[in-house]
């Protein structure tokens, strides 16, 4: 039995091979889900994010990951497929920022915001039928799960997307 890449191991993988979508989507070879996360997806995202984006653009600036990261977020915004991926790190970098934490990755997630919020009323209908991951548990699916994180976001500062 192999041992799981680290978050880290996956990024710079993804960077070497020039498959940071993948990354995101958590796509083979890319998936990541420890033992014992909380995620209801296939990958844990902010992990990802966390352990192997920000790790990476600290360990090689002179790469600069953060501008071809703001082109495939912005990408993956517009669809259907990419928009829980993009709220996570919406989710994620407003979250860090009202805790003080300033990451080097630079991510404009206003834009993001914008983007996929016209992605979630293009498809509202959809995402109220989507049962997957935390859409479970609402009766209006993962449109029910995304207005709770716009909640949190708003009450936090936002950017909201909804």
């Amino acid at each position: 039995m192999s041992m799981q890449k680290t978050p880290y191991e996956l990024t710079c993988l993804a960077v070497k091979n020039d498959e940071l979508d993948k990354l995101l989507l958590g796509v083979e070879p890319y998936a990541y889900l420890p033992k014992y996360s909380p995620s209801s997806s296939g990958t844990d995202l902010e992990e990802i994010y966390e352990h192997g984006l920000v790790e990476y653009s600290v360990q090689h600036p002179e790469k600069k990951i953060n501008e071809k990261l703001q082109f495939i977020l912005e990408y993956l915004a517009g669809y259907y497929e990419g928009i829980n991926t993009v709220v996570s790190i919406i989710f994620n970098v407003a979250y860090d920022s009202t805790k003080g934490k300033i990451y080097p990755l630079n991510i404009n997630i206003q834009v993001l915001a914008n983007i996929v919020s016209e992605t979630i009323a293009r498809h509202e209908e959809r995402l109220k039928l989507d049962k997957t991951g935390e859409g479970w548990s609402y009766g209006d699916g993962l449109y029910g799960d995304l207005k709770r994180l716009n909640g949190i976001l708003a009450d936090e500062g936002g950017p909201t997307f909804m």
